[in-house]
């Protein structure tokens, strides 16, 4: 999203999107494994954020919220320690948890973490248990090689800051960047495109695939430098040509995160509908909210 979330009113907004997009898929199992009988639904818990954009301090802010039979109340959040507590709660809560960004966790950042080249953004992530990232146009800032940095570790430096400067070495994400439509001169895929997690209930094992999509109108709102050797293709030719490989790797549902603006929410839509409808959730970047169909 090209837009820094600094301000108090979008920080509120992702904060809010994160209860939001946490989905249960019910998953009808079939058969009976050995000695016993296969449950008749396995519930699977989605947690989804977006536009992070290194905010790891508490901004002050706070969102209403209730508990049973309680009226809403302030509470406090944003930053990275009210959304780690928020995540352990509901990974306590829903024992098969899976939690992916759609974006922008990185660039346009404050000081705290833009100072150090977002390594602690990347960090605390880390802790707090990230499965899988999609890009969106902000992790492009400082260049892909150095996205790539993020990615995979290391100290070579690639911008006019210094790496390294907090942890030495930075060993990078150990949640996976996905793009399906971020492609190299020779035809690859930036990062992995796809990848499946899979969740095991009394015999029954169900795997969830993750396609990564980036908005491929990317070029056009970072410095050229930045993409330079990459070519970004059309979304849904993109989710749609990766979902047999990921069928034939055990993939009972496909979820799509995509980095798309909140102002193009119908855009993001249409891009759903001419996927397959083999893909069974699209998880819209800053139009986090997600839809089952």
């Amino acid at each position: 999203m090209p837009q820094h979330v600094g301000r108090p009113g979008t920080l509120r907004r992702w904060l809010m999107a994160l209860a939001a997009a946490a989905l249960v898929l019910g998953l009808t199992a079939c058969g009976s494994p050995p000695g016993g009988a296969r449950p008749g639904r396995m519930q699977i818990t989605l947690l989804g954020l977006n536009d992070f954009h290194g905010n790891l301090q508490p901004p002050g802010l706070s969102v209403n919220a209730a508990d049973a039979g309680e009226a809403p109340r302030p509470v406090a959040a944003g930053g990275a320690a009210h959304l780690a507590a928020l995540v352990a709660a509901e990974r306590a809560a829903h024992p098969h948890t899976a939690v992916v960004a759609a974006g922008d966790l990185i660039g346009a950042s404050p000081l705290v973490s833009s100072l150090f080249l977002d390594e602690p953004t990347i960090e605390a992530m880390n802790l707090i248990g990230l499965d899988f990232a999609s890009t969106g146009n902000h992790e492009y800032d400082q260049g892909w090689h150095e996205l790539k940095r993020m990615q995979d570790g290391g100290c070579e430096r690639y911008t006019a800051k210094t790496p390294c400067q907090l942890s030495h070495p930075f060993k990078g994400a150990r949640f996976r960047y996905l793009t399906a439509n971020t492609l190299r001169r020779d035809g690859s895929t930036l990062f992995a495109p796809t990848a499946v997690k899979f969740f095991e209930q009394d015999g029954v094992r169900i795997g969830v695939g993750f396609i990564g999509l980036t908005l491929r109108n990317t070029p056009h709102m970072v410095r050229a430098s930045g993409v330079q050797g990459l070519r970004f293709t059309d979304e849904a030719d993109a989710a749609n040509a990766r979902i047999p490989a990921l069928r034939a790797q055990g993939a009972d549902v496909i979820v799509v995160l995509i980095h798309e603006a909140a102002k193009a929410a119908s855009r993001c839509r249409t891009r759903a509908a001419r996927a397959s409808r083999a893909t069974s959730c699209p998880s819209c970047g800053a139009c986090p909210a997600p839809w089952t169909w």
